[in-house]
């Protein structure tokens, strides 16, 4: 059942502060003064034993981190691998949410973070299920335009007056799991998660070869997917990681994000929140909807511009 105890909301500006004692400042910036933001953000631990999604409330900067669960079930100091490679994320985003680099660079900086980290506690790396990995979606506003960087299934979300619009595609690289997930639920496989073990296994190890992630590994840059858009028409900024993706009982289909905009548009962050762990907690086996836990951790920050 999922722990109300793990739920935090913020608005108007508060600063979410939750660094680990473990990870040690890279270095502090001058203070300055910044635009006031309408901001929402919400950061909830799932049905896992650790919370391994990261956030980052730090305007003109904002961010969403996921760490991947781990497959080798080691843990290192504390925290799971997924634990460390979100928490190092957040960390670098948050040491430059100033205009010296740009957030491609910074999301660089993040990944030898991870590599880092990873030779210092002695991961074997040469074998690619015991890397660190988060996916990742940063985004700053800058004036009348929004810089942004985006990694794996972490997404952001434009919505304007009469839609929406992502400015980085969404590579769904879990879909054929999925697909197998729904299969094996319909012939009545009781253990689906067990029976795809081998799958899920190749799916992670195809990481940085068929979709991105920040796990360390310098091609990870040609998986960054970044640019800059207008804000003209924009109303609300969404960053949020995969934990606030709608289930769906068809991954076979192409994903829609209407209902969870129009689920936005009506109650916020809390209301899109509420109405999935509602379809989670009529479906604790995940068999409605293709799943790899009942409650997923979730990250998002929503920013309101005023026009």
């Amino acid at each position: 059942m999922l722990n109300k105890g793990y739920v935090s909301y913020m608005r108007d500006m508060s600063l979410l502060s939750y660094q680990p004692s473990a990870i040690p400042p890279h270095g502090h910036s001058e203070t300055q003064v910044q635009p006031v933001f309408n901001v929402e953000s919400v950061l909830e631990q799932g049905s896992g034993a650790l919370n391994e999604d990261a956030l980052l409330d730090q305007g003109p900067v904002f961010a969403v981190f996921d760490g991947a669960s781990s497959l080798c079930g080691c843990s290192y100091e504390g925290g799971t691998g997924a634990w460390w490679a979100s928490q190092l994320a957040r960390e670098a985003f948050a040491s430059c949410t100033h205009a010296e680099l740009s957030l491609k660079d910074v999301a660089l900086l993040a990944n030898s973070a991870i590599e880092e980290r990873m030779q210092t506690m002695g991961v074997d790396t040469d074998i690619p299920l015991n890397r660190w990995s988060a996916s990742m979606a940063a985004f700053r506003i800058a004036g009348d335009s929004l810089e942004f960087v985006q990694i794996g299934d972490s997404l952001i979300l434009c919505i304007t007056d009469d839609g929406f619009f992502l400015p980085a595609p969404y590579v769904n690289h879990d879909r054929e799991t999925l697909c197998q997930w729904k299969r094996l639920c319909a012939t009545g496989e009781q253990d689906v998660r067990s029976a795809l073990h081998e799958r899920i296994c190749s799916v992670r190890a195809d990481m940085n070869r068929t979709y991105g992630a920040l796990n360390g590994e310098a091609c990870v840059e040609h998986f960054l997917q970044h640019g800059t858009v207008p804000l003209a028409g924009v109303r609300q900024v969404v960053a949020f990681t995969d934990g606030l993706h709608l289930p769906s009982a068809h991954p076979e289909k192409e994903a829609d994000f209407t209902p969870a905009v129009n689920l936005l548009r009506t109650g916020g962050l809390e209301h899109l929140r509420s109405h999935i762990r509602q379809m989670e907690s009529g479906d604790q086996c995940c068999r409605i909807y293709p799943r790899f836990k009942q409650h997923d951790d979730i990250a998002a920050v929503a920013v309101q511009l005023s026009r």
